[in-house]
């Protein structure tokens, strides 16, 4: 499993991460109104909201997207969804994937 180390308090940023040997552009964007954090992958899918416990790669299998799953995780504290706050490097919530080699 990989743990992203997410910028922390910036609203709207990009990052290039290599993940099953290719590299991809995500897009992470924070959403004020609706206190959610939007992920991007390269021009492929836009918008995907970042959700607690779910693969958030799992509706768009179909494209052209990283294989394994990507997962926002809970590690501390009590709240139900990352915020701007709470998601990021060590932070409540962070991002991690987890390579299809090892998705059971």
């Amino acid at each position: 499993m990989i743990q992203f180390k997410l910028l922390q308090n910036i609203p709207n940023y990009q990052a290039s991460i290599t993940l099953d040997g290719a590299v991809w552009q995500f897009t992470f964007r924070h959403n004020q109104y609706d206190e959610s954090w939007f992920v991007s992958i390269d021009d492929v899918v836009s918008n995907i909201k970042a959700v607690n416990g779910v693969d958030i790669l799992k509706f768009v299998r179909y494209l052209n997207v990283p294989p394994g799953e990507l997962i926002i995780q809970r590690l501390a504290g009590k709240k139900s969804k990352p915020g701007f706050d709470n998601f990021g490097a060590d932070k409540e919530m962070t991002l991690s994937y987890t390579p299809v080699a090892e998705v059971a």
